[in-house]
C-alpha cells in the first residue's frame, strides 16, 4: 500500500518512530532514490545501518549478489 500512494502521502514524519534496526543497503550509483535520501534515512532512524556498496545503482542485491548475501547473513545474525 504505501508503494502505491507514496506519491500522494507524505511518511517521512512518520519515520523517527521507528523503533526497530533497520539494514540499510544502497549503491553508490543509485538514480531513483539518491544517496541523500539514505543519509536522511539514517540521521531519522534511531537504529540504522547504511551500507554502500561502490559498484551498484539501484540493485545491489543483483549486482554484488555475494556481497549483499554475506552482509545480510552477517546483519541477521547480530539479532540474535
Amino acid at each position: 500500500m504505501i508503494l502505491a500512494d507514496q506519491t500522494v502521502q507524505d511518511y517521512r514524519p512518520d519515520i523517527p518512530g521507528f523503533d526497530v534496526r533497520h539494514l540499510l543497503v544502497w549503491g553508490s550509483d543509485e538514480q531513483v532514490g539518491k544517496l541523500a535520501a539514505a543519509d536522511w534515512l539514517v540521521s531519522s532512524l534511531p537504529y540504522a545501518d547504511l551500507h554502500v556498496f561502490d559498484s551498484s545503482g539501484h540493485c545491489p542485491m543483483w549486482e554484488e549478489p555475494d556481497r549483499f548475501n554475506a552482509l545480510v547473513r552477517t546483519w541477521v545474525a547480530t539479532l540474535a
